[in-house]
């Protein structure tokens, strides 16, 4: 299937070639994207027009012939854009990808990202130890009331609670739903939180700074003398974190191992 490819990557440039003005033939990025129907390829290209707007041509290597030369046909007609349009397409949140998108995509993340902002309620009054924890019954997100709710990088402003929420609600499903371990559960909020501060454009190692700054500073608090009253306490109990528990003012749960405040 390989040298399938390779010969059918060479025939959409001619492709290209035939359908584009000549000035423009050696200029874009063609890129290939596979179908999960019909063993059917999606070549996707956006080619720029004149100096202000691009159009973006797909075609679909629909079979192939005797000799093994992929037949290809257009997909649609190809849509005109102006340059800012195109910069929207690329980067908007708001953007919905086609149908055959269906690989790793920023555009369906960030997506995801607002629909878990939605899903739950952020408050910001108390103290939380782990900086982050959602309430017992999973619709609520709790951040600890110091940190700062916004990180600035190279003259842009980032919204941390949406990477915190992105954090809790995965971890809290895996807890609660599949019944993993915190430490696992954890490991696994930690990717889905760091994929969608990149799809941001905020470097990792900026943003774990950050975080490992905040961690330390409200984790050396020698009581939390506000926590919320419905917090889940699984995480600290899952760590036998009796230290934590105690300066909470969870005394039964320190004792016991009982997820409750009381």
């Amino acid at each position: 299937m390989s040298g399938l490819l390779a010969v059918a990557s060479e025939t959409f440039r001619t492709a290209v070639r035939l359908t584009s003005p000549p000035a423009v033939e050696s200029r874009g990025d063609d890129s290939l994207k596979s179908v999960p129907f019909r063993s059917e390829y999606i070549f996707r290209k956006t080619l720029p027009a004149t100096t202000i707007s691009h159009v973006l041509l797909d075609f679909r290597i629909a079979e192939c012939n005797d000799s093994l030369q992929p037949v290809i046909a257009p997909v649609e007609t190809g849509r005109h854009f102006d340059n800012h349009e195109l910069e929207e397409k690329n980067m908007s949140w708001g953007h919905r990808p086609a149908p055959h998108d269906w690989l790793v995509n920023n555009g369906m993340l960030d997506e995801a990202g607002d629909k878990v902002m939605k899903s739950v309620r952020v408050i910001r009054d108390f103290d939380v130890p782990y900086v982050g924890s959602c309430s017992k019954n999973g619709k609520k997100v709790y951040i600890d009331y110091q940190l700062p709710p916004h990180l600035e990088h190279k003259g842009k402003r980032y919204d941390i609670d949406r990477y915190i929420t992105m954090h809790e609600v995965v971890e809290m499903l895996f807890e609660h739903e599949l019944h993993f371990h915190y430490r696992d559960a954890h490991q696994l909020a930690l990717r889905a939180e760091r994929a969608l501060v990149e799809s941001d454009g905020l470097p990792w190692p900026v943003y774990n700074r950050f975080c490992a700054k905040w961690v330390k500073i409200i984790g050396n608090r020698k009581t939390y003398p506000n926590p919320p009253p419905d917090i889940d306490l699984q995480p600290e109990i899952d760590e036998d974190d009796k230290t934590t528990l105690r300066r909470m003012g969870a005394k039964r749960a320190t004792k016991t191992g009982r997820n409750s405040m009381k």
